[in-house]
């Protein structure tokens, strides 16, 4: 690793020292370590510069009046233009400085990634800053690694918009924050960046700082966030002591005051944290920016679109939801791009190109991108390409790209990236140097925006939260020389919690990794490290990868910790609803009782949900059915609710009323593979399709072999088979695929269900009794078997049993209604 000169004065000796002993003799030059006490030159000055890979500039008072540090500055400078210092970091380490000083030399602040000039406040965290740039150059020599500065183009409505609004006389009151909604692409950062420039908030060379929350982020994780860029000094046992939610308030009023002081800007990407799926704003977040001084600070990203009637509501809030570009600006983009990239595109071609495009701009520069690669005329006779760019799911995106890379190590590396949300550079450049694929890997991903830099010198990665949700969803692995990467971490980890442990010394992002997996895997290292959102959000990766007994055991532990009290109420309910949901899938009685927390607190979705979702689980199908009715009638979009009441209505048989929410939940999220598989099965129910099924059937089965090949799993081969037999008539081949499937996946219990269906299809009872036995064995430690006792009655009414003996045979064996009992009889007794 390189050579760092720590430029300060001497003045600051005592936070400079801290930064050179962690960094030690051989990374760091520092007079006390370089230069003979008294004998510092201006010859040793330029010779220890020259052998020099980053300087780091320590902004105070003290150093902006040192004429040494003038000197080496100025140095440091005609070294960075002839390529032979690497990178200058610059770093202010006094409150009394900001950025906008008129002593700071001007050209540190033109840079996009090494000038955006950081505020540090304790220098064990600026040891770490120092070491993410340490990584950063060691990967210089791949010019593709690091992002280009965004595009931006036109937006002159909106930012007029802003620009009245901002200014406006009438009003009695001063913008404080702004809210941009839209697609992930489409430009709400750079929107931001340009609205805040042209109405003098920030000058143009001025980088804001990028934070990120996650969907189950809370109040704690902002805090910490903003303290880890500079603006307080929270860590996460700090936070976790505090015990109310007005407290916490008042630390963001006073971090938020912080950063209005030192006239910086913080743009946060949201994933549903402050602003909710139903478009509302996080009541501690409001109340935090309504008590805090006049003054611009933040602004937010979100996907959610905001109703016009929140103006109103919020009115320090300025509100945007960013559309696709309008023609003109398409051709200004066009035009201003291609001339960037050096390619010649008349005005002609590009009104030619402009049926083809939506106005996302992603997909314009991936226009003008395939003009450079293959030229204009290929671009003309292949516009489909261009037009289906912005509808590709996330699955079509990841498959074009891992075209040329082994699938391992492709979706490895996503599912690292996604699993730990924000990866450091440190730990990234590990990954890298232990197999470059990894990092050629990476230069595709940020190509397509898949991944990106986000923080306060862009010194972590981050995945687009569409492709995080669909790795995860998918549970993709993560590779074997990456696992072991991760576990040498985390084992350094707990054995530094044995020592004298210094929060600062790690990194954020890492430590809150570290803390999941020892809660995960029933470590107690760090227990008083575990602040609510950690603990969330661990319990629902647990749920989500069907380990419900250390749900409950982890949701029982905390409950009888005092620091449970202490949790917000939307944090406590998260964690209830989830501790239902396991109690429901281990068949534990428990749930009568832990349900009515949402009765008494009269959060009756929650309730409905809940008692719906037990319901289906033990076979009660109208009684889900109904709860599930009951919710959508309150909220028409609640979409846990309309995928529950398709499962309901699929163990009915009632395709009909299935079809239209399997349809919704299909269109609603194409990458959901459930979602996909139950509209798959309800058309394929269906007598006749329309033109529109037809398509949708068939961009179905095209998915399901896409994803086969990136993901194999059983499912595939139940819907082949479903397929080959219902939409081809053709059932001893969907036989073949079944038992092809259960060649690889033994014991199947889903492959035999579908087999043991196509053999009642056909009346094959000789068939459906040897199929039922194998679906005996492979249910029989399941605490409850529906899927087979259905079958059974089903075998029994063909066979001529009596319909009181299945009437008998179900009430014994599940908590089936009078009326699914008769329907069943009705449609299988001869």
């Amino acid at each position: 690793m390189g050579k760092v000169f720590l430029s300060h004065s001497s003045k600051d000796k005592e936070f400079v020292k801290i930064v050179a002993d962690l960094l030690g003799k051989n990374k760091s030059i520092y007079d006390e370590y370089y230069f003979e006490k008294g004998e510092k030159t201006l010859k040793q000055i330029f010779e220890a510069l020259d052998s020099t890979d980053i300087f780091v500039y320590f902004i105070s008072e003290n150093s902006l009046n040192a004429d040494w540090v003038k000197l080496e500055i100025n140095r440091a400078k005609e070294l960075l233009d002839y390529q032979k210092i690497k990178r200058i970091f610059p770093i202010i380490i006094d409150e009394n400085i900001t950025h906008s000083d008129p002593r700071i030399a001007n050209f540190l602040k033109d840079g996009f990634e090494s000038y955006n000039i950081q505020r540090v406040i304790s220098p064990q965290i600026a040891y770490r800053k120092i070491l993410q740039q340490l990584s950063k150059i060691e990967l210089d020599n791949d010019s593709e690694f690091f992002e280009r500065k965004d595009y931006f183009y036109g937006r002159d409505n909106e930012i007029k918009r802003f620009k009245s609004y901002y200014d406006d006389p009438t009003n009695s009151f001063e913008v404080k924050a702004m809210i941009v909604s839209g697609i992930s692409g489409i430009g709400r950062k750079e929107y931001i960046k340009k609205s805040l420039t042209e109405t003098k908030i920030i000058p143009s060379y001025y980088s804001p700082i990028i934070i990120s929350l996650s969907k189950y982020s809370n109040i704690e994780d902002l805090i910490i966030h903003l303290s880890n860029v500079g603006f307080g000094s929270y860590t996460i046992s700090s936070i976790s002591d505090i015990k109310t939610m007005e407290e916490k308030i008042n630390i963001l009023t006073d971090l938020i005051n912080i950063i209005q002081k030192y006239r910086e800007i913080v743009i946060i990407e949201d994933d549903e944290c402050i602003i909710n799926a139903s478009g509302d704003i996080s009541y501690w977040f409001y109340n935090a920016l309504n008590k805090s001084e006049k003054g611009f600070s933040i602004a937010i990203v979100s996907n959610i679109n905001i109703e016009k009637f929140q103006q109103k509501k919020y009115p320090e809030i300025f509100f945007e939801n960013l559309l696709e570009l309008e023609a003109s600006d398409i051709i200004g983009v066009i035009r201003t791009y291609s001339k960037k990239v050096g390619v010649d595109i008349s005005k002609e071609d590009a009104i030619f190109l402009l049926g083809s495009l939506s106005g996302y701009p992603p997909q314009i520069i991936f226009c003008v991108d395939k003009i450079e690669e293959y030229g204009i005329d290929y671009v003309k006779n292949h516009t489909y390409e261009i037009a289906s760019m912005p509808e590709r799911t996330s699955a079509k995106i990841l498959d074009s790209i891992s075209e040329q890379y082994e699938s391992k190590e492709f979706y490895g590396l996503l599912a690292l990236i996604a699993k730990i949300e924000l990866v450091p550079m440190s730990l990234i450049n590990k990954i890298f140097k232990s197999n470059k694929i990894y990092q050629n890997i990476f230069i595709d991903l940020k190509k397509f925006s898949i991944c990106y830099f986000v923080g306060a010198t862009r010194e972590y990665i981050k995945i687009n939260s569409f492709i995080q949700s669909y790795i995860s969803r998918n549970k993709f692995s993560i590779p074997k020389d990456i696992s072991d990467i991760l576990n040498n971490e985390i084992n350094q980890f707990n054995n530094t919690l044995k020592s004298d442990f210094d929060e600062n010394m790690v990194d954020i992002s890492e430590f809150k990794f570290f803390l999941k997996s020892n809660l995960s895997n029933g470590i107690e290292a760090a227990s008083n490290f575990m602040y609510s959102t950690i603990i969330v959000q661990t319990i629902i990766e647990l749920y989500h990868n069907m380990k419900y007994n250390k749900v409950i055991d982890i949701t029982k532990d905390i409950k009888s910790n005092d620091r449970y009290n202490y949790f917000d109420d939307s944090v406590k309910n998260t964690i209830q609803r989830y501790y239902c949901q396991s109690l429901i899938k281990n068949h534990d009685p428990d749930f009568d009782v832990e349900v009515e927390y949402f009765f008494d607190k009269k959060l009756w979705n929650d309730y409905d949900f809940l008692k719906g979702f037990n319901f289906r689980n033990r076979g009660a199908y109208e009684k889900a059915r109904d709860k599930f009715l009951k919710v959508l009638e309150r909220i028409k979009n609640h979409y846990a609710a309309k995928r529950e009441l398709v499962n309901a209505y699929i163990s009915l048989q009632d395709y009909d009323s299935a079809l239209l929410y399997a349809e919704s939940n299909y269109k609603h999220n194409r990458d959901n593979i459930f979602s996909l598989q139950t509209y798959f099965e309800c058309l394929l129910e269906q007598k006749k399709l329309d033109e529109r099924q037809e398509k949708d059937l068939s961009e179905m089965k095209q998915s399901l072999i896409n994803a086969q090949r990136i993901k194999p799993s059983s499912l595939y081969y139940q819907l082949m088979a479903q397929y080959k037999a219902l939409k081809e008539n053709n059932y001893p081949e969907a036989i073949k695929i079944l038992d092809k499937g259960l060649k690889i996946y033994e014991k199947d219990m889903y492959l035999l269900r579908v087999k043991f269906d196509i053999y009642r299809r056909k009346n094959d009872i000789s068939k459906m009794e040897s199929t039922l036995k194998e679906l005996n064995t492979a249910t029989a430690e399941l605490e409850y078997k529906g899927v087979f006792f259905t079958r059974q009655a089903i075998l029994d009414l063909m066979k001529g049993k009596s319909k009181d003996s299945v009437r008998n045979y179900l009430s014994l064996n599940g908590d089936y209604s009078n009326e699914y009992i008769e329907n069943l009889i009705k449609k299988y007794s001869k």
